[in-house]
């Protein structure tokens, strides 16, 4: 790679995009050159601000980093998937090895289907996927709290359980529906991929549309149910409203609402 062209190391992850990423903010991190004009571009760039400014042409790649080279920045404060910590990492002043990089854009190295799959339905199918096991996730939860207060309902309101019930199961069959659609189209996408090595445009947008489809069909069945749970479900500790959160957190990524 000539001198004139390093390469700015990027990472993606959940929730992350590129522009205000959510995942890395990369003060310097240049990839593959030697420590004279390592220096060189790295006093041009803290000069000049901005790698436009800087008289070089960068091109972003991916690349893991060693423990020491970043600080992580405990941002994430979403209300919901609190486990999967998707914070922001910093990384200043970091030389990467060119070997320990890889570019998304490039032609995969393997020839096997899985790894050749065009990007966009990849992502979208993947996080589609998450969201339709919350939704049903969350109407199992729903149902169990039900059951757990049958009794209390039925002294103070007649019929309640029997409602809310007939509630979650017509929201099951709804979901189902969409999932259906959504596991249909994925499979199908795959048989012509594998045959043909290519994705038809009208494919794609088969694919996209019955992922965003099966996650609002999700996110819609959790707003029937959830009205109909009572006070109970308002509390953070109970398990119905950990998988609200969740379930409305990752259906908010930027895949599923183009």
């Amino acid at each position: 790679m000539p001198a004139s062209t390093p390469r700015i190391a990027s990472w993606s992850g959940a929730g992350s995009t590129f522009a205000g990423t959510r995942s890395l903010t990369v003060e310097l991190a240049i990839i593959g050159l030697k420590n004279g004009r390592k220096n060189e571009l790295k006093n041009e760039l803290k000069n000049e601000q901005k790698i436009e400014r800087a008289n070089v042409r960068p091109r972003f790649v991916r690349s893991p980093f060693l423990p020491d080279q970043v600080e992580v920045v405990r941002d994430w404060d979403a209300m919901g998937l609190q486990a999967t910590e998707s914070h922001t990492i910093r990384v200043a002043d970091a030389f990467v090895p060119d070997t320990h990089t890889f570019d998304i854009a490039s032609v995969p190295r393997y020839d096997d289907p899985i790894y050749r799959y065009p990007f966009m339905p990849f992502a979208q199918v993947s996080f589609a996927a998450v969201v339709v096991g919350l939704g049903r996730r969350f109407l199992d939860e729903a149902a169990a709290l039900a059951g757990t207060k049958r009794n209390e309902w039925d002294r103070a309101y007649a019929g309640r359980y029997e409602r809310v019930s007939e509630a979650i199961e017509g929201q099951r069959k709804l979901l189902a529906t969409a999932a259906d659609r959504f596991y249909g189209e994925t499979a199908s996408s795959w048989q012509t991929f594998a045959e043909r090595r290519e994705l038809p445009d009208e494919t794609v947008r088969r694919v996209g549309g019955a992922c965003v489809e099966a996650a609002r069909t999700a996110v819609g069945a959790a707003h029937a149910v959830w009205p109909m749970l009572g006070m109970t479900a308002l509390m953070r500790r109970e398990t119905v409203n950990r998988v609200w959160r969740d379930l409305h957190t990752a259906a908010q990524h930027g895949v599923l609402n183009l």
